[in-house]
């Protein structure tokens, strides 16, 4: 007996998905269910970790990549990344990098906001989002360690997706001293 545990990736920005119900039939037949929580993670244990499993999740806007994983010899426990990809539901694309603007590398897991809805860059610096419609958007890119960055943008026709790089400068460590002065 041991445990499985699924944790169910956005394969375009690397974030962990909330709510996808991962499905797991075991060598027997058996069908179990479990939905991810805020860490995208969904747990099965204990199980009898040895056979085939097939591994799949359901999530709205995203298409699974289905697993089917022999587990043999049997291993105590056994953890897996479940990737899932979205489903184009816009017909416009915003690619957003984020740069550290004194070494020009990229900045991992910064928070980007584009129109209100949040989500963090990838190892490279990357975040992709679907925009319903043409037009102007507000975007946010903040990052521990640097200075939070705001701008409108105007989201046209082309190029397809539209492409934003953002250079955030490192914040500037300060210290305070208080100096009392007594008199006797």
């Amino acid at each position: 007996m041991g445990n499985l545990t699924v944790k169910a990736w956005d394969t375009r920005n690397a974030v962990p998905l909330i709510n996808v119900l991962v499905y797991v039939l075991d060598p027997s037949g058996t069908m179990h269910s479990q939905y991810t929580g805020a860490d995208g993670v969904a747990f099965f244990g204990p199980v009898t970790l040895s056979g085939t499993y097939h591994i799949d999740g359901a999530l709205q806007g995203y298409t699974a990549r289905a697993y089917d994983i022999n587990l043999a010899p049997a291993p105590p426990d056994f953890q897996m990344a479940l990737n899932m990809d979205p489903t184009v539901i816009s017909q416009y694309q915003v690619l957003v990098t984020v740069y550290n603007a004194q070494t020009n590398q990229p900045i991992n897991q910064a928070t980007v906001i584009l129109g209100g809805v949040p989500h963090s860059t990838s190892n490279v610096g990357e975040v992709f989002f679907d925009v319903p419609q043409l037009g102007n958007y507000y975007l946010v890119v903040t990052a521990q360690g640097y200075q939070s960055w705001s701008q409108t943008i105007n989201v046209g026709v082309n190029p397809q997706p539209w492409r934003v790089a953002v250079y955030l400068a490192p914040s500037i460590a300060t210290t305070t001293w208080s100096i009392a002065v007594v008199h006797q």
